[in-house]
């Protein structure tokens, strides 16, 4: 069978042929996926490389999760392949059965392979690093890379949660248009300090997918006595942000990171049912994907399009 795999970090995956693996006994905790759909998120990318704290260990095979049938019984789910070596691009993967979630069979393998990821981020977050019994009822929420393709997932999940009000943050503001914000704003990417929040001041939530120092921008923007919860996504803006500690000290501020380690993986086992159900059914805003084969893994690597991948073995 086909399996993508890394086998020194920093290194372009290559497909290869590797055994098929060898049937499973009744009684195992495991379960063989026939894979219908994988998708190339940033953090396959991340993982890929050797940058991202989870993966270790090589050959590492590429991909985080994916969509496929079930050897032998044929139904459709969702499956987690998060282990330290990898992975799910490959026409076999072996999970264990905790780690997959039956889907519909009316489903897009594709929507929900591709979004899976992508909609995890804002969905754990606010599942597991919020504390809801301080958020308003009809809360605000503020997403800081709106643009993304986690954040435009976020606008939907954000309102699934109860949001009443979404406001958008990104560097352009057209490209947040269509996107069923109720507010924006533009971020000031040559001076972060110049950045307006005047419009998202009212925020009781924030998913941030960019950090640097436009997290420091907002916090210091903040009023004091408004509580916020910021929990911190991503850094495509910077790993880093000059937070001032006298500016924290003025502000209600709870400040968390959401990502493996900050919650745990039986609150994902837990979460994934409805989250994946919200993707399959349609509460997620769907988006259009670029498919590909697995054959084409080098030309998909060094895609600079912009367009999002999902695989089909």
């Amino acid at each position: 069978m086909k399996q993508v795999q890394v086998k020194a970090w920093g290194e372009k995956p290559e497909c290869v042929g590797v055994p098929d693996p060898e049937p499973l006994p009744a009684d195992s905790p495991l379960i063989q996926v026939r894979v219908l759909a994988a998708g190339l998120h940033q953090i396959v990318r991340a993982r890929a490389s050797g940058t991202h704290y989870s993966a270790q260990g090589l050959p590492h095979i590429v991909g985080t999760d994916g969509v496929g049938t079930t050897v032998p019984e044929g139904k459709l789910v969702y499956f987690s392949a998060m282990t330290p070596t990898g992975g799910s691009f490959a026409d076999v993967v072996t999970v264990p059965k905790t780690a997959i979630t039956e889907l519909p069979s009316s489903a897009d393998p594709v929507q929900v392979a591709g979004l899976g990821n992508p909609v995890l981020a804002s969905w754990m977050g606010l599942a597991t690093r919020v504390e809801h019994k301080l958020v308003p009822e009809a809360f605000t929420c503020l997403i800081i890379g709106a643009t993304t393709l986690s954040g435009k997932a976020a606008i939907s999940v954000a309102r699934e949660f109860g949001a009443a009000k979404v406001i958008g943050a990104a560097r352009s503001v057209s490209k947040m248009e269509g996107l069923r914000l109720d507010g924006t704003v533009e971020l000031n990417d040559a001076d972060a300090t110049k950045t307006n929040w005047a419009a998202a001041l009212s925020a009781d939530v924030v998913l941030d997918f960019l950090w640097g120092p436009q997290a420091a921008s907002f916090v210091e923007a903040l009023k004091p006595g408004k509580t916020v919860q910021y929990v911190q996504l991503g850094t495509l803006g910077g790993r880093e942000t000059p937070f001032p500690g006298d500016v924290l000290r003025g502000k209600d501020l709870i400040l968390r990171g959401s990502g493996p380690g900050a919650w745990s993986f039986p609150q994902l086992a837990q979460e994934s049912p409805k989250m994946i159900g919200a993707i399959a059914t349609g509460k997620i805003q769907p988006y259009k994907f670029k498919e590909m084969r697995l054959d084409d893994i080098e030309s998909a690597w060094q895609d600079k399009s912009g367009e999002r991948i999902v695989f089909r073995p």
